[in-house]
């Protein structure tokens, strides 16, 4: 790095003749000096403590899990340093695996919030064996320089993915059983800003997958930094320990004995778990709170706890929405559609913006970023929509100017908790609600999102309303309402296969058509869309040029051969990237696959997504008995949720994405010459508050004809209904591993 950290890794936080209670809060003044800071002298944990009994099956114990933050300034940057430490007891193989090796980048650099942050890492560990001997590992000599530099890096709470400049593996060799693995891994963040700046955010349970001993969070802030902090669910609040007469604030949370937590189906860990967030925010002057991207408190030395419905207008009063201009394809289209009703209209420009502003420019921004193309700036000179505050802005201002009735809406998605617990500003979520009679909500548009629709996360939550003055201009005070939600026949996949065996009964050819519809239908697209078919779809309905016809002959022609061959490529992936994630759906290999897009859905909300697929499954699904053969038919709806014995009982209450329902039909063409044994095991239904599932079978002309649906009729359960769902989860089950038997006449 530039500065000199390397040799003055941390100023010393504050006078070392404080007790040791707040020695802890002492940095080490050089990185050499890390190792004797961490496991020196005055390690509290230099003895062991011994590991309580009733964690004794426990695969690993976590003796001590100490995340040190220190927050600093200097003339021109801002630095943070992260120390976390953990002491492990290993138990079993499975943690020996786990704890075998480590992955850590050394180097990385990365833009946020517009502003560039270096951040550079340090390992140390140890390895204690049961008689007390201790291995300590050469870290620089032992690590490996990986091939690859994008990975997931967690220090303490924080967690990092993206390109590092350098990252590392490192080997532990010859871990036993009851080993206990000492390591630290320190972190310094160089921010180079100044005036404001808001660090990213951290929410986490206390838990972890290892019960743990001592749990120790300890934060040190320098002035000028503000904090915004609470702790959930029951977890231990914020202690302020800061001495008199310090220029530097101190706090720390601390726990013992901690249960571990499992990962659990349908579970939102930050609703029900104890949790801390926090974020950190830097203000030079107190004029600059106000341009902060967060709620920061107007004292520096009190810590906000909370967003109120004031917080929101003082941040939001005087937010720019609707003082944009017009382009002249905008104004052009309003004329054209002059005639439409206000709703009709509203929905109109939504598609049209989506596609000026965004679908229209796919192609030339990939064939600029695949350098398919050598072309001037100027054709990519475009304006194209990036945020969803630009949207807003836009589609604001179209409303105001149409005397279309509106306002925001600002929600927080359901797996972080209630909107009354507002804490961290980049939790919020923006759109829009017209106020006709039968209300409109307007999301941010993405390439493939619809009008009057938003993310199921967001659904059935509180929000808050945001209303405009009577001119639109300012936004005059703040409310709540209750967002709607969707039914289970809202959001449908609908398949039908056609199924034959063939002359040598040894292979089944399906033919399925799957329609999708609502957010099911939503959850497909990234799958199987791909640009061309938005371009294509999109510059027919709205006779846009083609990109291609924008360049001159000689570049054009060179184009479509790059263009022709990228496509090619991208198909060939796309396709095995698709037979992959069918495969993954089903419990047997599938060969000879195909498929092909009847209708991509993307025109209205309400139409279907339709697919054809044509596979082939060889011998997977069917088993010779003598002159007889047995098809395992209850394998073709897919794989079913296997609840464990384990599972049966559950304290958590039940979150899922939203309400929804399968709908099965097979039809399978039975061979000339047998019949079908076995049907009424076929044959059941069940149904109760929580969801159904219900399968009916019957021989049509010279067919098998079985049509199953499954649903879910909620997002959310209290666990007082985990039975019910239960009894429809396990018919589901166990009609997907029922058999028939085509029994020779």
């Amino acid at each position: 790095m530039k500065k000199n950290v390397l040799k003055n890794i941390f100023i010393l936080s504050f006078l070392a003749i404080i007790c040791i209670h707040n020695a802890s809060y002492a940095q080490p003044k050089k990185i050499n000096l890390l190792r004797e800071f961490v496991w020196g002298e005055s390690d509290r944990y230099k003895e062991l403590p011994p590991i309580p009994s009733k964690w004794n099956n426990e695969s690993a114990v976590i003796i001590f899990n100490h995340q040190q933050h220190f927050y600093t300034k200097a003339s021109k940057t801002l630095d943070n340093y992260f120390l976390n430490r953990k002491i492990i007891q290993l138990n079993d193989k499975a943690s020996i695996e786990k704890f075998s090796e480590f992955n850590y980048p050394s180097t990385y650099v990365k833009k946020y919030r517009g502003v560039y942050k270096t951040i550079n890492t340090w390992m140390g560990i140890k390895i204690i064996k049961a008689d007390g001997t201790i291995k300590e590992i050469d870290v620089d000599n032992e690590r490996i320089l990986k091939s690859t530099n994008n990975n997931t890096f967690y220090y303490g709470f924080i967690r990092k993915t993206g390109y590092f400049e350098k990252s590392y593996k490192l080997a532990i060799p010859d871990l036993e059983i009851g080993d206990t693995i000492d390591y630290y891994f320190y972190t310094h963040e160089e921010y180079k800003t100044t005036g404001t700046h808001v660090m990213e955010a951290i929410e986490s349970p206390i838990a972890n997958s290892y019960p743990t001993m001592d749990f120790l969070l300890e934060l040190k802030v320098e002035n000028d930094f503000y904090i915004n902090y609470n702790s959930f669910n029951g977890a231990p609040k914020l202690e302020n320990i800061t001495p008199e007469k310090s220029k530097e604030k101190f706090y720390r949370i601390r726990q013992k004995d901690i249960e571990k937590r499992e990962s659990t189906r349908w579970f939102y860990p930050l609703m029900e778990d104890p949790a801390i967030k926090y974020q950190m925010g830097f203000a030079q002057r107190l004029g600059d709170i106000v341009h902060a991207d967060a709620y920061l408190s107007q004292n520096q030395d009190i810590i906000k706890m909370k967003v109120t419905e004031e917080d929101l207008l003082k941040k939001h009063k005087s937010d720019v929405y609707t003082k944009v201009a017009y382009n002249g394809r905008t104004n052009s289209f309003l004329k054209e559609n002059e005639n439409l009703s206000k709703r009709e209209l509203a929905e109109k420009m939504y598609y049209y913006m989506r596609h000026i502003f965004r679908n229209e420019h796919l192609e030339r921004l990939i064939a600029y970023n695949k350098r398919l193309v050598q072309v001037n700036y100027a054709y990519l000179n475009i304006f194209f929509i990036t945020s969803p505050e630009m949207f807003l802005q836009q589609y604001c201002t179209f409303l105001r100017r149409q005397e279309i009735p509106f306002e925001l809406i600002k929600a927080k998605k359901r797996f972080d908790g209630s909107i009354n617990d507002l804490l961290i500003k980049d939790n919020i979520v923006t759109f829009i609600k017209l106020n006709f009679e039968e209300p409109v909500y307007v999301f941010p548009f993405e390439s493939n999102t619809f009008f009057n629709h938003f993310p199921a996360l967001l659904e059935d939550t509180e929000a808050f309303r945001m209303i405009f003055e009577e001119g639109y201009y300012k936004i005059e005070a703040v409310g709540k309402l209750q967002l709607p939600k969707s039914t289970h026949e809202e959001n449908k996949i609908t398949e039908a296969y056609d199924i034959k065996l063939d002359e040598a009964f040894s292979m089944l050819n399906v033919v399925r058509t799957a329609q999708s519809i609502g957010h099911s239908k939503l959850k497909l697209f990234d799958t199987y869309l791909q640009w061309t078919d938005i371009i294509n779809e999109e510059n027919q309905k709205y006779g846009t040029t083609p990109f291609s016809e924008l360049l001159n002959k000689k570049k054009s022609a060179a184009y479509q051969e790059k263009k022709s061959a990228f496509i090619l490529k991208m198909n060939e992936e796309h396709q095995k990237g698709i037979e992959e994630e069918i495969k993954r759906e089903f419990d047997f290999d599938l060969e000879d696959f195909s498929c092909k897009i009847i209708d991509t859905g993307r025109k209205a909300l309400e139409e279907p997504m339709i697919l054809e697929q044509k596979f082939v499954i060889k011998n997977d699904l069917i088993k010779r008995a003598g002159s007889n053969y047995i098809i395992e038919i209850g394998k073709l709806i897919g794989q079913q949720i296997a609840t464990t014995k384990k599972e049966e009982t559950r304290t958590e209450n039940i979150y899922m994405a939203f309400p929804r329902t399968f709908e099965n039909t097979i039809s399978f063409e039975i061979p000339e010459g047998y019949t079908i044994v076995g049907i009424d095991k076929l044959n059941t239904s069940i149904d109760n508050e929580t969801g159904g599932f219900s399968s009916e079978a019957k021989i049509k002309e010279n067919k098998l004809v079985i049509k199953t649906v499954k649903h879910y009729k909620n997002n959310y359960e209290p666990n007082q209904n985990w039975k019910k769902m239960l009894d429809f989860l396990e018919a589901a089950y166990q009609f997907s591993q029922e058999k028939i038997l085509l029994k020779k006449r």
